[in-house]
């Protein structure tokens, strides 16, 4: 994901999110994973994480309570904790 080739980062998020919906067993870390994506400087990367946490939804439907705590945690989150 720190990778600086942005294709290197587009195939890391998507197999974020395959790693997230097919084995389950650090679920939380690879959804803390995609959620930070979000803020992410280049704006082709936020939003494919956007993407694939909607890809997440779409695939496992009861997820919805879980990644929205987890966005919500994100956006109020103090930039200078960072």
């Amino acid at each position: 994901m720190k990778d600086s080739l942005l294709q290197v980062k587009y195939k890391a998020l998507g197999m974020t999110r395959q790693l997230l919906c097919e084995r389950p067993e650090q679920e939380a870390l690879l959804l803390e994973i995609l959620v930070n994506k979000m803020g992410d400087n280049v704006k082709q990367i936020a939003s494919k994480a956007v993407y694939e946490l909607n890809e997440v939804v779409k695939i496992h439907p009861v997820m919805k309570p879980v990644i929205v705590k987890e966005v919500m945690a994100f956006v109020w989150r103090d930039p200078k904790s960072q």
